[in-house]
């Protein structure tokens, strides 16, 4: 269960994330105040093709720091959050440093603004979205990635500490230590024999951590909003530390929620992983009906079929699994594969939840 992304789907990754803005004619590099004001009327556009001609964003960081407290905080928040964006695919523009750094001076605009805390929270959904991106376009997830999520979503959680959206954040932060491991292939349940005298020693640990972390999960399934999540989340961090019957009983009812709820990308996720509690089971007619349905609810991703192709082969359907594979060579579709993003939690909403932040400035 790998983590190494296609270019192609990175691309997509990147384009369903970011717009990217139309190139301005003969643009000139502008102070942080001279964007800041085009930016609070509205021209948003321009602003961004004018940051992409920024080099030393050291000095821009030092320019907003002497002139941001004279800007309108609102708009002063969304527009540094927006420059922080640029740390992402396909910019990559900035240092991850430089990112944070813009990200911590909109949130002090944002909690001195005068708006609705409603204003506030949904800023702090958004930078959780942009947050939790910083990791795409990787070839592997680094060992402890997220680890700066934690004490931003702590500082919302002081704020608003019955928001689900918050809360669902603080677990993901919790389980990022683990991405790194299931990157390498390293102890989880789809490799659960020790290779070495330290996997030896740490599998136990590892397994007990991912529990932990399911336990997480499981407290916040009853949540409104994340509730699918929670529970497809908690199955999963169950199946890594081999307790395929509990992931099993939580994937069964998160895939009936989901179809219940009409939220595709979580019904494919839980199918996804019942197929692969399955074939840790050696069910694999049982796996087989998984994979196929979690391809009725997400019809192009190959995370579904190249293991139903698997499983085909395995159980002597070689006919069956030739015609999976082959609609995958063919297949041009590069939408958004589920398994795919499921690392990088909320990123998904970057834009949708941007959109709403400049709703309310106008």
């Amino acid at each position: 269960m790998s983590f190494r992304r296609p270019t192609a789907i990175v691309t997509a990754i990147a384009a369903a994330c970011v717009t990217v803005p139309r190139a301005a004619a003969t643009p000139q590099l502008q102070s942080a105040s001279a964007l800041f004001e085009s930016y609070r009327t509205g021209d948003h556009a321009a602003v961004l093709t004018n940051l992409r001609l920024i080099r030393d964003w050291a000095a821009f960081v030092r320019d907003v720091e002497r002139r941001k407290e004279s800007w309108s905080p609102t708009h002063g928040a969304v527009f540094l959050l927006e420059a922080a964006a640029f740390a992402l695919p396909p910019n990559r523009a900035m240092p991850f440093a430089i990112s944070v750094r813009l990200q911590a001076l909109g949130e002090d605009l944002a909690v001195r603004s005068a708006t609705s805390g409603s204003f506030l929270a949904d800023w702090y959904h958004a930078a959780i979205a942009l947050q939790e991106g910083r990791a795409v376009g990787f070839d592997e997830l680094p060992s402890g990635w997220g680890q700066a999520l934690q004490p931003f979503v702590e500082r919302m959680l002081e704020r608003f500490p019955s928001d689900p959206v918050a809360r669902m954040a603080a677990a993901r932060a919790q389980e990022s230590r683990f991405f790194g491991w299931l990157g390498a292939g390293n102890l989880h349940a789809r490799n659960p024999q020790p290779t070495s005298p330290w996997e030896a020693r740490a599998l136990p640990a590892a397994r007990r951590l991912m529990l932990a972390c399911s336990s997480e999960f499981e407290n916040l399934m009853s949540l409104p909003q994340v509730g699918v999540e929670a529970r497809v989340r908690a199955g999963f961090w169950r199946l890594m530390a081999d307790d395929s019957e509990g992931a099993a009983r939580l994937l069964q009812i998160a895939a009936t929620e989901a179809r219940v709820a009409a939220d595709r990308w979580h019904e494919y996720l839980s199918h996804l992983f019942l197929g692969h509690a399955r074939v840790t089971a050696d069910d694999r007619e049982g796996a087989a009906h998984s994979y196929r349905s979690a391809l009725q609810a997400w019809p192009a991703a190959d995370s579904a079929r190249a293991p139903l192709a698997a499983v085909l082969f395995g159980s002597g359907k070689r006919e069956e699994a030739v015609t999976v594979v082959s609609s995958m060579l063919a297949s041009t579709a590069q939408g958004r594969d589920p398994w795919v993003w499921f690392p990088f939690g909320d990123y998904r909403f970057w834009s949708e939840r941007l959109e709403r932040l400049r709703a309310q400035l106008r």
